[in-house]
């Protein structure tokens, strides 16, 4: 009996370990019988890809982790297999997968999906919104950077006042999302 008390405690730790079980499920009326969705994320070490058929708007992927992974979903096109053509946009959701149901819902396409049924998602979010603000003005920074000429990307007193003013508006960015991060961290 106590041989078998003791096997039982050893193995505790592993039972702690185990896989949990997530399913992502998509009602997208915009997409067609017959698309595939491609969902990758990188679970326990170990990159994974997985593929559904679209049937009248809907799709499901069921798999299990040990913990949230940050992934994405493609319509149509696994770009890691096969190169997207310059200039092509895919219709494409940046998402976590986490342990549970996670639901997606959209009138047209997977990149304005609605995220439910996940914590994770619901925290990041919340920091998207949070840092938006900040976001805003480093694209546009960064925007103003792209339509310089060659001439200005190599005047360095230019390149400074730039760099300074991205460096000034980057800075801001913790003070409105630490909260946010931790909150995320927690559910990791």
């Amino acid at each position: 009996m106590k041989k078998i008390l003791l096997s039982a405690m050893a193995l505790l730790p592993l039972a702690a370990l185990a896989q949990k079980p997530f399913t992502v499920s998509g009602d997208i009326k915009g997409l067609k019988t017959g698309d595939k969705v491609y969902l990758i994320y990188q679970g326990d070490g170990k990159n994974v890809t997985d593929s559904a058929t679209v049937t009248n708007g809907a799709f499901a992927f069921k798999g299990s982790l040990l913990s949230p992974a940050q992934g994405s979903l493609f319509l149509n096109k696994n770009p890691y297999v096969n190169r997207p053509a310059q200039g092509e946009k895919l219709d494409a959701l940046s998402l976590y997968v986490e342990p549970g149901n996670i639901k997606l819902t959209a009138a047209d396409s997977l990149k304005k999906a609605t995220i439910t049924g996940s914590p994770v998602n619901d925290d990041a979010k919340k920091l998207k919104a949070l840092t938006k603000p900040v976001a805003d003005k480093l694209a546009a920074i960064n925007a103003e950077y792209a339509a310089y000429t060659p001439q200005q990307k190599q005047d360095k007193a230019v390149m400074e006042a730039l760099g300074a003013r991205y460096d000034k508006e980057a800075a801001a960015m913790p003070h409105y999302c630490y909260s946010l991060l931790t909150a995320i961290q927690n559910h990791l």
